[in-house]
């Protein structure tokens, strides 16, 4: 991305790059990569993620090779500013761009957090042309549209500075008006998100930060579902154990069974609940409801509107610390020989060595408890 980000390329270049790479090496490494020959997985599903890791690399290596290797000398040349606006990190923090476009080619080029923006001004990039014919950028700074002028320096100071204010004016009621937008249709952790980075960039509007504080202690969705979350959580037992032997014993898989999901939520300032309801196939019903807070998710089971003990296995890839996060879309559902059920689930952040595990999660309904382990693909066939 930061490479992208320095190179005026058209983007149909880098997808072309990325899909036809990708799939080339994944089907000239596919039998030479233990992954690939070992996983239960779909053939779809392995080809997704060659196409995604080649791709990665092969654009990678393209605007490397471009940025390290250029051809001739450098050249400056002056580019109007059509847009401005901010990107928010993961930790709230500010970085200020700018929209330009030169031979055609749009670019968002980033300033340091210090820099102040405003359209229409000019700025005076240094580019320099790559092995590949692409430019990229080297250095950038902004110019000022009054060092051409007459006016004392007094004067200059003046006057950038009510532009500058003007524009921030822009700024903040474009986000305002954006937040609001996202309000209406519903969206409102998009319309927080936005007030929040209102707030980083103008912390002395009390106005934006009472209207954040306002939508971020407003509740939302099925309150039910907080108090049936305070409950299970003061109810639950937890057991750690170590992952010794096959946790299933002797059981076998009988069938697999199909699913319909249905999804609750509730929001407030304090909880992040949703509820996630699964109707299988043979006319069983299994629960879950979550707390996602604090980047900590706590998980609650129920079979048959009973909440069950909790029992995690540790192991080679599953600490005592660990809770195993299933999202219940790409899993699936098995009936054991004695009578219990088996969900089984491939994370999809994990990649490496870690694509060789699965998450396994065993709804004991003699014994009322639901067993959590990681464990090898292997083992599901094991069971078959």
């Amino acid at each position: 991305m930061y490479l992208y980000r320095k190179t005026f390329v058209h983007i149909s270049i880098p997808l072309l790059v990325f899909v036809l790479s990708g799939i080339l090496l994944y089907f000239l490494f596919k039998d030479k990569i233990l992954y690939y020959k070992k996983s239960i997985h779909s053939n779809f599903i392995k080809l997704f993620h060659g196409t995604f890791l080649f791709g990665s690399y092969s654009l990678f290596t393209l605007f490397l090779v471009n940025y390290l290797i250029p051809i001739g000398k450098s050249q400056n040349v002056q580019i109007k500013i059509k847009e401005v606006g901010t990107l928010v990190s993961r930790k709230n923090r500010v970085t200020p761009y700018a929209l330009v476009e030169w031979n055609g080619l749009e670019k968002q080029l980033i300033f340091p957090k210090n820099a102040v923006l405003i359209q229409n001004q000019e700025i005076e990039v240094q580019l320099s042309k790559g092995l590949l014919s692409f430019y990229t950028v080297e250095n950038m700074h902004v110019l000022s549209e009054l060092d051409n002028t007459d006016l004392s320096i007094e004067e200059r100071m003046d006057l950038s500075e009510k532009e500058i204010t003007k524009e921030l004016e822009k700024q903040k009621q474009k986000i305002v008006h954006a937040a609001e937008k996202s309000l209406k249709k519903g969206n409102k952790k998009r319309a927080i998100e936005l007030y929040k980075r209102a707030v980083n960039l103008f912390p002395s509007d009390k106005e934006i930060e009472l209207r954040l504080l306002e939508l971020e202690d407003e509740p939302t969705g099925n309150s039910s579902l907080k108090t049936k979350y305070v409950n299970a959580k003061k109810n639950l037992q937890v057991i750690d154990r170590e992952l010794k032997g096959n946790p299933l014993k002797n059981s076998k898989i009988l069938k697999e069974l199909t699913f319909e999901k249905k999804m609750d939520f509730y929001e407030d300032f304090t909880f992040s609940i949703r509820q996630i309801t699964l109707t299988l196939s043979n006319g069983e019903t299994v629960e879950f409801i979550e707390n996602y807070s604090n980047l900590i998710m706590d998980i609650h089971t129920f079979y048959d509107k009973q909440q069950l003990t909790k029992e995690k296995l540790y192991g080679e890839m599953f600490s005592k610390n660990t809770e195993v996060n299933f999202f219940y879309d790409t899993g699936k559902m098995y009936l054991l020989s004695n009578g219990n059920l088996l969900f089984v689930e491939q994370p999809a952040a994990w990649c490496g060595t870690a694509n060789q595990f699965d998450f396994y999660q065993l709804i004991d309904i003699q014994n009322k408890r639901v067993v959590q382990f990681v464990e090898k693909d292997e083992f599901i066939k094991k069971l078959k």
